[in-house]
């Protein structure tokens, strides 16, 4: 028996059939479960953990938000590829210097050339490091890079920032001492947060955008702001979890239905109202047994419930078995009495309108997905099974360059672009990504339009 789960939607799969469950809830209901259990609820926002003598600030419910964006992503090929489309977009021909130019009253930027900047930034391999800052941005929209100073300090001059060091943004974390009696992180804690009994813990001072060369060693952490979240950015990742937990069951259940020609007799939607009074009484019994409740044991019970379930309405040897389940009656405000029951809804076996049903419901998320994350779907290759125009794609590649790279350009180059200042004060001179424009093939001279054989003359 082969249990999957995605978000409200799960699947049992016997040797006969697959049973499709959703934990339905009522919009209370499921607003205090997410706030309770799930990753996008924000109280995390305010519960500090201990790491030695310091106070640190998590990423997340148990510091695991990186966790719950891999687990998102490795289950979602349409996210996985979307976001790695962004990266191809956000890099066009790749990063290169460039100076803004300003003439009649029109701002354009003038990528140039120069050699000394050039090689200081060959030093430590800034192609590389900027690939990986493009993808922590993408998935955690901020970015940690390492900065090293050289010994200006020591010969009476200026420090300058000798090379940046890419660290990665999962394994970083904003902290500080516990004695520190304001909420002011100043230090970044490095390690490896999915196994923290090694406590192979790694603190640098946090360095600042105005006190720059501050630090010898330190760790520079840029993002975005989210208006009424503290420390770290909530990534747009998390709004798009719903639409790729849709779109990601759904392949699941076919997978199953193709590989064992299974049916799919029953859609069972359980009330919330029942998960919510069984983990009650579970919290009860541990207290009264003076252990500790743990969640993760009222998420197994749930599961072990509904492979109970699906093992008692499949195969021949259950016909003619039954199954209990309970009710809630609630009074409202109004007097009017609610009764919250299982509801067991019988799936006509049309094997071509269920698949046919599925695809449809599966390129409504694919589609949500991808719009969530900021990609028009003409350029994340998804299709309602006509090919996209040219001329559409076009113009929402011109949307994408013209409205969703800026912002993620100025984070991703921030650590650089102050670096250069700092070294090279007063030159006016940025690092930025160079793309070049597309234009319509009609604009385009004859000689120079593609032709049948996609080669450009």
């Amino acid at each position: 028996m082969r249990y999957e789960e995605q978000g409200a939607y799960s699947a049992v799969a016997t040797e006969q059939s697959v049973f499709i469950f959703e934990d339905k809830a009522t919009n209370r209901a499921e607003l205090q479960s997410n706030l309770s259990h799930n990753n996008m609820g924000l109280e995390w926002d305010d519960l500090p953990i201990s790491v030695d003598k310091y106070t640190v600030f998590p990423f997340g419910e148990n510091n695991a938000l990186h966790r719950s964006i891999r687990k998102m992503l490795k289950q979602n090929p349409i996210g996985t590829r979307v976001l790695k489309k962004r990266l191809f977009l956000a890099w066009g021909m790749g990063p290169f210097l460039y100076k803004h130019k300003f003439t009649d009253g029109e701002i354009s930027q003038e990528f140039i050339q120069n050699p000394e900047i050039e090689a200081w930034l060959r030093s430590f391999n800034y192609r590389s490091y900027l690939r990986k800052a493009i993808d922590d941005y993408n998935k955690g929209e901020y970015i940690t890079s390492k900065t090293f100073n050289d010994r200006g300090s020591r010969i009476g001059r200026p420090s300058k920032v000798a090379r940046i060091e890419h660290v990665p943004a999962a394994e970083a974390r904003l902290a500080q001492l516990k004695s520190k009696e304001t909420e002011d992180p100043d230090l970044i804690i490095v390690g490896d947060w999915d196994h923290r009994h090694q406590k192979a813990w790694k603190v640098y001072p946090r360095v600042h955008d105005e006190r720059f060369t501050e630090h010898g060693v330190g760790i520079h952490f840029a993002s975005n702001y989210t208006y009424a979240v503290k420390h770290y950015p909530l990534p747009d990742i998390l709004s798009v979890e719903p639409s790729m937990g849709m779109s990601t069951v759904i392949p699941i259940l076919l997978k199953n239905f193709v590989a064992n020609n299974l049916t799919v007799p029953w859609h069972i939607k359980i009330p919330q109202e029942y998960w919510d009074a069984k983990e009650k009484e579970m919290r009860t019994r541990a207290a009264e047994a003076g252990k500790t409740f743990k969640y993760e044991d009222f998420l197994e019970a749930k599961r072990n419930k509904k492979r109970e379930i699906g093992k008692v309405l499949s195969g021949a040897e259950n016909a003619g078995k039954y199954v209990t389940t309970e009710t809630i009656t609630q009074v409202l405000a109004d007097r009017h009495v609610n009764t919250v029951g299982w509801e067991f809804d019988s799936i006509d076996q049309k094997v071509k309108d269920f698949v046919d049903s599925m695809l449809s419901i599966q390129k409504i998320f694919d589609n949500s997905t991808s719009a969530g994350l900021g990609m028009h779907p003409s350029l994340s290759n998804i299709s309602n099974g006509t090919a996209n125009s040219g001329s559409e794609q076009l113009y929402a590649y011109l949307n994408y360059i013209n409205s969703e790279v800026q912002i993620p350009e100025e984070v991703i180059c921030d650590t650089i672009n102050r670096a250069i200042e700092v070294n090279w004060p007063g030159s006016g001179i940025r690092l930025g990504f160079y793309r070049q424009t597309t234009k319509k093939q009609e604009d385009v001279t004859p000689k120079d339009r593609v032709n049948d054989g996609s080669t450009v003359q």
